[in-house]
C-alpha cells in the first residue's frame, strides 16, 4: 500500500463517517458527533484496544490476514491504527442510520429472569475460552464463539451496572437497536469493497463471513460499554 493509499482509505473513511453522522443528524436532530464530539472521538481512541483484542484471539485462530501492509513501520502502524480506530465509531454510526429509518417498530416485552442471565455469563466464557483451548485446526473455525462470546458474556453484566444493553432493550420492548446492529455489522463488511484494496477499517469483508460480522457489532456494542466503566 503506498502513501497515496493510505490517505485515500483516511479521507474515505472520514467522509463516510462524517456524512453517516450527518444523515443521522437531519432525521433525528441529533447525532454522536453533533451532540457528543468528545465521547465520540474517545470512542475512536477506545476502538483501537478494543480492536486489539480480536487481533489477539487471531493470532492463534488466523482467520484473517491483511494485504498490501506497508513495509515501512511508520506507515504500517499509521495504516493499522487509523483501521482499528474507525471500527466501532463506523459500526455505531451505521446502526443508529438505520434504527433512524423506522424500520424496527416496538415488539412486545422480552424479559430474561437472573437464571437466565447467569447462564449467559456462564455460557459466554465458555466460548471465549473454547478457541483458545481447542487445537489449531479446530479453533480456526470457532472463531464466531468469539464474537458471540463477548455478547453473552458483558450484556447481562452491563444490564445489572445498569448500563445500556440489549437485555434492557428487550425488557422495554425495544428492538431496533439488536436489529440495526445486525444491519450495522453486514452493512459495513460491504462498504471495505469499494476501499482501496490493503488495510480495511472492517476486515470482515475480506474473510468473506459476513454472518460474523453481524454479530461483531453486537459484540463491539457490549465490549465498548463495559471499558467505559
Amino acid at each position: 500500500m503506498s502513501c497515496a493509499s493510505i490517505d485515500l482509505m483516511i479521507l474515505l473513511g472520514l467522509t463516510i463517517t462524517f456524512l453517516t453522522d450527518a444523515a443521522v443528524l437531519a432525521i433525528r436532530g441529533h447525532s454522536r458527533l453533533h451532540d457528543e464530539p468528545g465521547k465520540f472521538f474517545s470512542l475512536a481512541v477506545l476502538s483501537v484496544p478494543l480492536w486489539l483484542i480480536f487481533e489477539a484471539y487471531n493470532l492463534r485462530l488466523q482467520n484473517w490476514s491483511y494485504s498490501g501492509v506497508p513495509v515501512a513501520w511508520p506507515l504500517a502502524l499509521l495504516g493499522y491504527g487509523w483501521s482499528f480506530a474507525t471500527i466501532f465509531p463506523g459500526i455505531f454510526e451505521t446502526a443508529d442510520l438505520i434504527e433512524s429509518f423506522g424500520w424496527f417498530p416496538s415488539r412486545a416485552a422480552v424479559r430474561f429472569s437472573s437464571p437466565a442471565r447467569r447462564s449467559m455469563i456462564f455460557f459466554g466464557a465458555i466460548c471465549l475460552l473454547g478457541p483458545l483451548i481447542a487445537p489449531q485446526p479446530v479453533a480456526s473455525r470457532l472463531f464466531a464463539l468469539v464474537w458471540i462470546g463477548f455478547i453473552f458474556l458483558l450484556d447481562p453484566i452491563n444490564y445489572r451496572l445498569g448500563l445500556p444493553s440489549l437485555i434492557g432493550d428487550f425488557a422495554v420492548g425495544r428492538h431496533s437497536r439488536f436489529y440495526s446492529l445486525l444491519a450495522s455489522g453486514f452493512a459495513c463488511s460491504g462498504i471495505t469493497g469499494l476501499l482501496p484494496n490493503g488495510i480495511t477499517f472492517f476486515p470482515c469483508f475480506k474473510a468473506g463471513r459476513f454472518l460474523r460480522c453481524r454479530f461483531q457489532a453486537i459484540s463491539a456494542f457490549s465490549l465498548s460499554l463495559s471499558s467505559a466503566l
